[in-house]
């Protein structure tokens, strides 16, 4: 690991699951369990509740609903109505098989903003700060377990703010990501060679401008579409050199 904020290290489990010969593996399915004093590493979560109860459930799978289900996942983890279950995870309508499985449990949804590029298995570098926008959709029940959460996170450094409206926070995730993930992805090219041609960078516009009309007709809010998208690719432009997307 490589980050500017954070500083350079290598994660080694301590149970010793991740031996070189395998660990490309075993981090594309790893568990990581948080405690006190410990973390331990375990390859699935029938494994993990040999070490539960857990207060928080914390889940940062990309966000793939036509491939998997996140709550059937989680599902022998969770104690029903107590355990806290936490979405870092971008797009919309993440919270949505949580709350039809676990409705009475408190759930704490956070979209995040984090630059950070995967050069080869088991080398991610974190190429500067990070933000993480967190909300809840009840209108209290999960509040407490929410600012606690918060508080946790703010003690290791990260930076966390909330949001009193997690949807709209989403579909303003979703402009950029859809703007410049796509154009990216399909044209190969990172966002500096983006915003430096006249072409892709208009066509990141068109798709902005789009999810921003999409996203006034779903909320209610006037996104200046014309304005906003070229301050957002602008700033792409003067902030994000040579960052590559991770669509």
């Amino acid at each position: 690991m490589e980050s500017a904020k954070f500083g350079h290290g290598i994660f080694r489990p301590h149970n010793g699951n991740c031996h070189a010969h395998h660990s490309q593996q075993i981090f594309k399915r790893m568990i990581i369990l948080i405690f006190s004093n410990i973390d331990i590493v375990v390859t699935s979560v029938k494994e993990a509740t040999q070490h539960g109860p857990f207060d928080y459930i914390l889940v940062t799978l990309k966000a793939l609903p036509d491939v998997y289900d996140i709550s059937d996942i989680i599902a022998s983890a969770v104690i029903p109505k107590e355990t806290a279950i936490v979405l870092i995870q971008n797009g919309l309508g993440v919270e949505e098989p949580i709350v039809k499985r676990f409705p009475e449990n408190p759930l704490i949804s956070i979209v995040a903003y984090i630059a950070t590029l995967q050069d080869e298995p088991g080398h991610t570098r974190h190429l500067g700060g990070e933000s993480l926008r967190m909300g809840i959709l009840d209108s209290g029940r999960s509040k407490h377990k929410a600012l606690e959460f918060m508080d946790r996170l703010k003690q290791g450094g990260v930076n966390v703010g909330w949001s009193d409206n997690i949807e709209q926070t989403r579909w303003e995730k979703v402009f950029w990501n859809g703007g410049f993930g796509s154009v990216c992805a399909v044209l190969k090219l990172d966002t500096t060679e983006v915003t430096r041609n006249e072409k892709a960078r208009g066509m990141v516009k068109k798709l902005m401008m789009e999810l921003m009309r999409a996203a006034e007709l779903a909320t209610g809010v006037d996104y200046e579409p014309e304005y906003r998208s070229e301050a957002m690719i602008e700033n792409t432009a003067q902030g994000h050199n040579h960052y590559k997307p991770s669509m």
